[in-house]
């Protein structure tokens, strides 16, 4: 397997589909969040919405980039509007199956400290310390929300993501 194949129930997007564009709606402190109405700006949940749109801007700048990232981002941004729940456990698989090939690319050092040597390494590490902000806001939100499932399923593939952006960032670390 690649580790830039396409993860199973996903089609590769990288825009945003906006079809109403309208201001000063939220001059008052709120903004829709799809079928959910009209909520407070200070919403967790309209953080977690900002955290994955900077994830996916972020994104763009990243080499070796796989095909999976942009369409799982938007996914997750998708499901926070609407009430359909992602497809969790054959994209957590995919994105171990991934990790593990490049855990056997990449060699850790004797201190077990990591220290992004190139440009690229350092890009890929601010991604994946932006990804775990967005997973502690997962989390949150997945704990003030009666703990509705799809917002665990986000926190977890949150974390492999993580993991994938580190393991990213020493690859291309290594490779300098």
């Amino acid at each position: 397997m690649s580790v830039d194949s396409q993860l199973p129930g996903t089609e590769p997007k990288t825009e945003m589909n906006y079809k109403v564009v309208t201001t000063k709606v939220g001059d008052e402190g709120t903004t829709s969040l799809g079928i959910h109405g009209f909520i407070n700006k200070g919403d967790m949940r309209i953080e977690l919405m900002g955290g994955l749109d900077t994830l996916r801007a972020h994104a763009h700048g990243l080499e070796q980039r796989p095909s999976w990232l942009d369409s799982m981002l938007t996914d997750m941004m998708v499901s926070m509007t609407r009430m359909h729940d992602i497809k969790h456990e054959e994209r957590l698989k995919s994105m171990e199956d991934s990790i593990a090939l490049l855990r056997d690319s990449v060699s850790f050092s004797d201190d077990g400290w990591f220290s992004p040597a190139t440009e690229q390494s350092r890009r890929w590490d601010v991604f994946r310390a932006l990804v775990r902000k967005v997973e502690r806001d997962a989390w949150r939100v997945y704990t003030e929300n009666d703990s509705k499932l799809r917002f665990k399923d986000m926190a977890q593939m949150l974390n492999r993501l993580s993991d994938f952006a580190f393991m990213m960032a020493m690859l291309h670390s290594k490779s300098r």
